[in-house]
């Protein structure tokens, strides 16, 4: 997990003016890309917070959105000193999961005891990141159908004058009635809800 010195970036000051200094410096660790966030008196009184974060990027086109919630969420609910985010990295590019860890350092400490708080934490760290990674790209089965799921294996349908008993149905999400002409799509387990869009690529009603 060592930090090359040619990969070491900064200090960049990330604010001024009123708001606490904080600066930001760039590294690689191995072949992680890596950012640290320090920030002066955020906390308690005469503390700073140093935040690690690092970006992975996940080309895996068959991973949907609710997947990618689901895996940060897992991963979150087991770890306490990390956490992981997911989102979108812009358009046509990549998702994107990035891991964070936030410490709280004393703003005065010897010499050595900061020497020896920054090795144990750029250790966790390394180990962190690493076992992100495994976590991410672990094979998973979902314990939920996911959007591309449910429009795979069901059929979107318009509502006609003959179908009384949908009419008389109501949308478990938006509560109104069914209507003759409004696209709906029902579920294995008989649920049906309105669609959004056009024809049977429509979206769910959010």
């Amino acid at each position: 997990y060592r930090c090359s010195s040619p990969s070491l970036g900064g200090p960049y000051q990330m604010s001024g003016g009123d708001e606490a200094p904080v600066v930001c410096f760039q590294f690689r660790m191995s072949h992680f890309s890596c950012k640290a966030y320090l920030a002066c008196g955020t906390q308690d009184e005469g503390s700073q917070h140093l935040k690690f974060q690092t970006i992975f990027e996940d080309n895996r086109r068959t991973l949907g959105e609710e997947q990618r919630y689901y895996v940060a969420n897992e991963w979150n609910s087991t770890k306490r000193y990390t956490r992981l985010k997911c989102g979108s990295g812009g358009a046509g590019r990549s998702s994107v999961f990035t891991l964070e860890y936030d410490v709280l350092c004393p703003a005065e400490m010897p010499h050595s005891w900061g020497l020896l708080l920054l090795t144990q934490t750029l250790r966790m760290w390394y180990t962190s990141m690493v076992a992100c990674v495994m976590h991410i790209v672990e094979p998973r089965d979902m314990p939920f159908a996911t959007h591309e799921m449910i429009m795979a294996n069901t059929l979107t349908v318009v509502v006609q004058e003959q179908d009384v008993g949908l009419q008389r149905e109501a949308c478990p999400i938006c509560l109104e009635c069914f209507r003759v002409g409004e696209h709906v799509r029902r579920l294995p387990c008989l649920h049906t809800f309105h669609v959004i869009g056009d024809g049977a690529e429509g979206e769910f009603e959010q």
